[in-house]
Parts: structure tokens; C-alpha cells; sequence
């Protein structure tokens, strides 16, 4: 209790002292660098990366952040469970990913961090909204070395989203990232005083 204290005072003084540094901000951003690698029996991945207001968050705090995908399709009488991993590959190019040439086919992640969203594809087009706080906070405040995200399904249901399915997410078209966040001035975060 003592130590929450401590961090709490050294917070207060933090925004009195940095004046708006330390005060909350939200930003939203879009996908870009979009990429879908297939194994070539039926299933596929798609690769991307945030927009730059989202990716250039070095000196904050995050909140909460949701990554929002629509999708478009005729009605079919199920539901899609798909997943979100953070890319642990540096460096990929959306023009020459592949489903080989990583340290493991179909792309190198995170498999323990992740978010979920189920689609119900009833009415046709879907939307997908998952909840990627923990995954930013890896990534921005741990250090988690990522470059962008990996969506497929759960893999329960198999490999990779089916080439069949593919066409529902099309290019991300209007995948929108909406994070909240608070601005803490470097020094404070490289103590750990923020947190």
C-alpha cells in the first residue's frame, strides 16, 4: 500500500511539475502496410501495421486500446472466432511476406498474447472489435520488440483463415485503432514511476 502511495504521489507531482506532459489523450489511427500470406492448402493470414499516430506512442502510458475491423460477406449461419498477435519479425515488407522465409511458417508472434473477437456473419458483414490494451502495453511500455499484428482465427478452427473467408476482411479497409492513453515525460517512465 505504501509503495501504490508512493507512486501516486510521485504522479501528482510528475503533472504539477510537467503541466500538461502527464494528462490524458486519445488518438485514432488506421491500418496500413497490409499483407495476407497463404500456406497454400486453404488458409491464410493477414499481416499489418498501425498508422503512425498510433505506432509513435514512446512516451505514454496506455489506457485502453481497440482495434475495430469490419467485414463484408453474404449471410452464413455461423460465427468466425478470430485472433490478433503482435508480429515479433522486424522489418517485414507487405510486398515479399510470404508464408515461409519467417523463423516458423506463417509468421513469427507472440502466441500467448493476444485478443479475440467472434464475428457472427448472420447478417453478412461483421464487426470485429477487439480489445489490444494488453497487447500495447507489451509493446509500449514493457518494450516487446513487435512490428505490426497478425489476425487469423482461433486455432481451434485451424491454420489460418480460409481462403473462402479471406474475402470478408478485403484489404482492412476502414480498421480503425482507438487508443486512450496518458503522456508521461521519459525520465519518469525509465524510473518506472509512472506505472
Amino acid at each position: 500500500m505504501r509503495g501504490l502511495l508512493w507512486v501516486t504521489g510521485a504522479l501528482l507531482v510528475a503533472a504539477s511539475i510537467y503541466g500538461n506532459d502527464a494528462s490524458a489523450a486519445g488518438v485514432r489511427g488506421a491500418v496500413r502496410d497490409v499483407a495476407v500470406i497463404q500456406d497454400g492448402a486453404g488458409s491464410a493470414r493477414i499481416l499489418f501495421r498501425a498508422s503512425t499516430a498510433v505506432s509513435d506512442l514512446s512516451e505514454a502510458i496506455i489506457s485502453k486500446a481497440h482495434l475495430t475491423i469490419a467485414t463484408t460477406g453474404l449471410p452464413d449461419a455461423r460465427t468466425l472466432r478470430v485472433r490478433v498477435y503482435p508480429l515479433t519479425a522486424v522489418g517485414w515488407s507487405p510486398l515479399g511476406a510470404s508464408w515461409s522465409g519467417w523463423t516458423r511458417p506463417g509468421g513469427d508472434y507472440d502466441e500467448e498474447l493476444f485478443a479475440s473477437a467472434e464475428l457472427d456473419l448472420a447478417g453478412g458483414g461483421a464487426t470485429a472489435t477487439f480489445d489490444v490494451t494488453a497487447i500495447l502495453k507489451e509493446v509500449v511500455e514493457e518494450g516487446l520488440t513487435a512490428d505490426g499484428f497478425l489476425l487469423t482465427v482461433d486455432p481451434v478452427a485451424g491454420t489460418g483463415i480460409s481462403v473462402a473467408d479471406l474475402t470478408r476482411f478485403g484489404t482492412l479497409t476502414g480498421a480503425t485503432f482507438d487508443v486512450s492513453y496518458r503522456n508521461v515525460p521519459a525520465a519518469l517512465l525509465s524510473r518506472g514511476e509512472a506505472k
